[in-house]
């Protein structure tokens, strides 16, 4: 069945937001109307019937306080935050990396190998010897006389 060009027109007078009396004739002369109006029926009847409210019943009562108690006995669980895990494993890593330095030891000592020597007297001459255990001889050559 095809439908009317005035089959909204006929919808909103079945909701109550217009009053036109042409059109309500118009609604039971056209069969797509009367279609439309008596689907519309159908659905709103429908929607009363299943609407009921929700209520327990006195032999339903002692089951519905028994899943009450089963809910308040039940522990509250405790929702473990993002936050609460990440401040524990920055506190072990602090932790483990403050161990590590503590027992590795400081840094290694320095060992200078090179020594770089002059002077500012006149005729004078500077020699350095390195010597195998790390200590290094240090002399200077006067032209006249020897230190």
């Amino acid at each position: 069945m095809r439908n009317c060009k005035h089959t909204r027109q006929v919808e909103a007078l079945f909701d109550g937001e217009r009053a036109d009396a042409a059109l309500e004739r118009h609604a039971a002369a056209c069969p797509a109307c009367a279609a439309a109006l008596a689907g519309l029926r159908r659905l709103r009847e429908g929607a009363r019937a299943a609407t009921r409210a929700a209520s327990v019943e006195d032999a339903q009562f002692p089951a519905f306080m028994a899943g009450v108690r089963e809910q308040m006995d039940a522990p509250a669980r405790r929702p473990r935050g993002f936050l609460a895990v990440a401040s524990l494993v920055t506190a072990a890593m602090v932790a483990a990396l403050a161990t590590f330095a503590i027992i590795k030891g400081g840094p290694d000592p320095v060992r200078a190998t090179e020594v770089e020597v002059s002077t500012d007297i006149p005729g004078a001459e500077v020699g350095w010897y390195d010597a195998p255990d790390d200590s290094i001889t240090i002399w200077i050559n006067l032209a006249e006389d020897d230190l």
